[in-house]
């Protein structure tokens, strides 16, 4: 999905999707003194696969806005961004199970 926004990390680079995998988390570089809580935020279930580390975030600028995906009319300010592959599950819509 980075191929459709315009992501700068804190130097002002474009994140691009082979800076990034299913282990990076992108955080605006204003929430860098919240690093430890958000890194405990996102490891708390015990389901997670991956334990996120300092390692595995890339800090980007601060006031970043992005389209919505599922709202085309609205914006989406300061984001975390968090990678998860998407996996698609086979289903009938007629209710049908072979």
């Amino acid at each position: 999905m980075l191929k459709y926004l315009n992501v700068l990390d804190e130097n002002g680079e474009r994140v691009s999707e082979n800076r990034v995998d299913e282990t990076t988390l992108l955080i605006p570089l204003h929430y860098k003194e919240f690093e430890n809580k958000i890194l405990e935020e996102y490891n708390i279930e015990d389901s997670v696969a991956h334990k996120y580390t300092h390692e595995d975030i890339i800090y980007i600028l601060d006031g970043q806005v992005y389209n919505s995906f599922i709202h085309p009319d609205m914006y989406n300010y300061d984001c975390i961004f968090i990678f998860r592959n998407v996996y698609k599950d086979e289903y009938y819509i007629y209710g049908f199970d072979f």
